[in-house]
């Protein structure tokens, strides 16, 4: 597990809080133990090492350096429409540690919440946390929600660029990655909800010329697609 710092400017580090009781508690470390820690503000980690503890507080000293290992190309970026919480946290959660480098919470016309009900400040600690559990250098970035009828705004700003439907589609996902340039810099991939999409959103990416991908006949739950399409980029782009 690591543990995201501010900065490693210093020789020792304090840490308290959520971090603290997950080393003390759940890792059940103690004073001479060594952990990863990663810098937010820096291009390096360090091994550390436990020189102090007490109820509220344990303080860990820099013991090595050690440079990031570069992002994995190209970034991906999720553009996931708003499920029910459990269902999101869950997305949030799977994404991280497949190593999704961006998440954009969608508006769309059949998401189950609110629109107040969407939590940014939960799901960024979700994500820290899944980036902790799964050992990444980069906390993936959460994005401001966007609603699917600026589609010409999302797509001027993401390119490459396709959804996952489970109608109209043209084309499988094997077909349409196959037919990528492996060198690009990017990707990203819209995800609907429970309900999909309405035909308006669909009719309207048709007109955007985003391409309408699918894994074949089998309908998968928002969940389901989102897991299995990020597994398979990863997979795809190694």
């Amino acid at each position: 597990m690591h543990i995201f710092v501010p900065h490693l400017n210093q020789e020792k580090i304090s840490i308290t809080g959520d971090d603290y009781f997950h080393i003390t508690r759940s890792l059940r470390k103690n004073v001479g133990d060594t952990m990863i820690l990663v810098s937010l503000s820096d291009d390096f980690f360090a091994e550390a090492k436990i020189v102090e503890m007490n109820k509220k507080l344990l303080v860990m000293k820099v013991l090595k350096k050690v440079a990031k290992p570069a992002k994995d190309k190209p970034a991906i970026i999720l553009m996931q429409a708003i499920t029910k919480r459990t269902k999101m946290e869950l997305v949030l959660q799977k994404a991280t540690e497949l190593g999704v480098d961006k998440i954009i919470p969608l508006k769309t016309k059949y998401i189950v919440p609110k629109a107040d009900e969407v939590n940014l400040k939960r799901w960024e600690t979700i994500i820290r946390e899944a980036a902790m559990q799964s050992r990444r250098f980069f906390i993936p970035e959460l994005g401001t929600p966007l609603d699917i009828k600026n589609l010409t705004f999302i797509k001027k700003q993401y390119q490459p660029l396709f959804c996952l439907a489970e109608t109209q589609s043209g084309l499988n996902l094997k077909e349409y990655l196959t037919g990528l340039n492996r060198n690009i810099d990017s990707i990203a991939v819209i995800i609907g909800a429970e309900g999909g999409f309405s035909q308006e959103e669909l009719f309207n990416m048709k007109k955007e010329e985003i391409p309408l991908v699918s894994f074949g006949r089998t309908i998968l739950r928002a969940e389901t697609a989102a897991i299995s399409t990020l597994s398979v980029l990863r997979w795809f782009f190694l």
